[in-house]
């Protein structure tokens, strides 16, 4: 059986471990200084997620110390975002975070790895809880916009 379709996807994860991108997606990011768009940032995130059962809460999840209040904080950040998207708020996690905590968690991702400083002042306990899961603090490596042009 043969199954043809046209869907305009940036990206797409699989949780048999293939990702899919975009190359006009994944050139695109760095474009603009002011956002955190990243598809490659994410949709790894997205494979992270489901290698370690982040937002789906498994048993792998709950007992990996880096996963414990990191659910914590994503369902409390998320919970945030929809309520400054529906005040009207500026916000720097890109609205496709309200969709659902999978969708949080990605473009928090990239948020941290991309506009590490901003995330940070958005949501101090989130960012704390991205550096112990990833293992690294974005916003030591310099200012921002350098970030965007490397």
């Amino acid at each position: 059986m043969v199954t043809e379709w046209t869907d305009r996807l940036s990206g797409e994860s699989s949780r048999t471990g293939s990702v899919v991108l975009s190359w006009k997606d994944v050139t695109r990011e760095g474009l603009d200084l002011h956002e955190a768009y990243n598809v490659i940032l994410h949709e790894f995130a997205h494979q992270l997620d489901a290698d370690d059962g982040i937002t789906a809460e498994t048993t792998v999840a709950a007992g990996d110390p880096r996963v414990g209040t990191l659910l914590h904080s994503l369902k409390e950040g998320h919970r945030r975002l929809r309520r400054d998207l529906a005040r009207g708020r500026a916000t720097v996690l890109d609205p496709y975070g309200e969709e659902s905590l999978e969708e949080f968690f990605a473009v928090a991702a990239e948020s941290f790895f991309e506009r590490p400083k901003a995330l940070k002042d958005w949501d101090s306990g989130l960012f704390a809880e991205l550096v112990a899961y990833f293992r690294q603090n974005p916003s030591e490596w310099g200012n921002e916009e350098q970030l965007k042009n490397c």
